[in-house]
């Protein structure tokens, strides 16, 4: 019996020692600030329909605590409803983020606001005894109540970026030390030659230590959001760290599946140092990179057998990340017409196969499927399961679907205002 009691004692102790399942939320302290704001008059009407749709489908579908329905289906057949990916939300809070910059408009900030105080309370905590926070995906929240804490790399990134952008159009800043515990993150998780173990696990610490897809770009895009909050040279120095492997191999930049993030945080890093008067030419093999993905994308744009597409089954996010990318990567092709014409007809051209696959009425309004067609038995060398398995998600709204169409969306106005297409 008394054996029985220490092991009670022991348990109860291991628990509230555990990284994460104990603490409480961090506080989001704020203090006002004032900011300057756009105007909605100069986005182009069209598109700022669109974005005000998705933006209010999120509106629509977001509950009280600041979660989204993750995923929706007009037709039904949704069996994913358990689940919820902390990535994409902080991929929401960044696009609402970007969204009230560029636009000015605020109806949604309310949404904005309450997305973001979600990650504080639910998903930030602390990691361990290292002094740094981290989003982690929770259990019972993000996996099965029976799983592990898992601080995410890319989850980290973009909220951080995200909750920065929030800041200039709240009014709000946040405690530095905060941001700074999340930017310390980072680094705590990059490697040496500027690769990043992808993710830390409260029982095995950091894991995975490899070259993985996407994170890596999320991570540098919100280490440059923080060097603009914070402008030490360690955030930069990291960002700039994290694009690079990749970028000063020719073999690595073949091998690598293309990223979008790698995109946007190599014209992030640039205007960076442009704003600091910095020579950019020390800087070419970046842009030796991001022709490359820009050549690898064009490529796959004139492969489709779909217009308005880079693939082959009217897949909508597919379109949507590679626009993120490209609208991002532009303007800093303005001395390379030979890439920079045929780029600003892809992105017009996939742009508005974006605005058409947009759900234009009903409970889902706003919402962007999965796809906007179907795949055919006939002439396909898919199985009839692989086949039926697509269909029945085809019709899917999922956040990341929207968000992605948002940013694509918000990025073609940008160029639209920098005079891009002349036009």
């Amino acid at each position: 019996m008394l054996r029985t009691a220490y092991l009670f004692i022991f348990i109860l102790i291991f628990l509230t020692t555990s990284c994460g399942s104990d603490q409480k939320p961090i506080e989001k302290k704020v203090v006002p600030s004032s900011v300057t704001r756009a105007n909605p008059k100069d986005v182009e009407p069209e598109i700022l329909n669109f974005l005000q749709a998705a933006a209010g489908y999120f509106k629509n579908h977001q509950f009280e605590n600041g979660r989204f329905e993750y995923v929706l289906n007009p037709e039904g057949k949704s069996g994913r409803k358990d689940i919820y990916n902390v990535v994409r939300h902080a991929g929401v809070v960044y696009a609402l983020a970007i969204y009230g910059q560029h636009t000015g408009d605020d109806q949604f900030s309310g949404v904005l606001q309450k997305s973001s105080q979600y990650l504080w309370d639910v998903n930030i905590k602390a990691v361990d005894n290292t002094g740094h926070l981290a989003v982690w995906s929770v259990p019972g929240e993000n996996f099965h109540i029976d799983s592990f804490w898992k601080a995410k790399l890319g989850s980290t990134g973009l909220a951080l970026a995200g909750m920065i952008l929030e800041e200039r159009i709240s009014g709000n800043t946040l405690p530095l030390d905060q941001l700074q515990k999340l930017g310390n993150f980072l680094l705590y998780m990059q490697l040496e030659d500027g690769s990043f173990y992808s993710s830390y696990h409260e029982k095995a610490g950091r894991i995975e230590p490899n070259k993985y897809q996407f994170y890596p770009g999320e991570a540098a895009l919100g280490l440059c959001a923080l060097y603009e909050r914070d402008p030490q040279a360690k955030w930069l120095e990291g960002a700039i760290k994290a694009v690079s492997l990749t970028a000063n191999s020719l073999e690595e930049m073949e091998k690598k599946a293309i990223d979008h993030w790698d995109l946007i945080a190599i014209a992030k890093i640039l205007d960076l140092l442009k704003a600091e008067g910095k020579d950019l030419s020390s800087y070419d093999y970046l842009m030796v990179y991001s022709r490359r993905l820009v050549e690898r994308l064009l490529a796959e744009w004139n492969a489709s057998t779909v217009k308005g597409s880079f693939t082959s089954d009217f897949g909508t996010t597919p379109i949507a990340t590679r626009i993120e990318g490209l609208t991002a990567i532009a303007p800093y092709l303005k001395e390379n017409k030979e890439l920079l014409q045929p780029t600003l007809t892809v992105i017009k051209e996939a742009c508005t196969f974006l605005m058409d696959s947009q759900l234009k009425e009903g409970p889902y309004q706003g919402g962007i499927p999965m796809a906007v067609q179907k795949k055919e038995y006939e002439n396909s060398t898919e199985s009839r399961f692989a086949i039926d398995t697509y269909n029945e998600r085809a019709t899917e709204i999922q956040i990341d679907y929207v968000q992605h169409a948002m940013c694509a969306l918000l990025g073609y106005d940008q160029l639209l205002q920098l005079g891009m297409f002349g036009d």
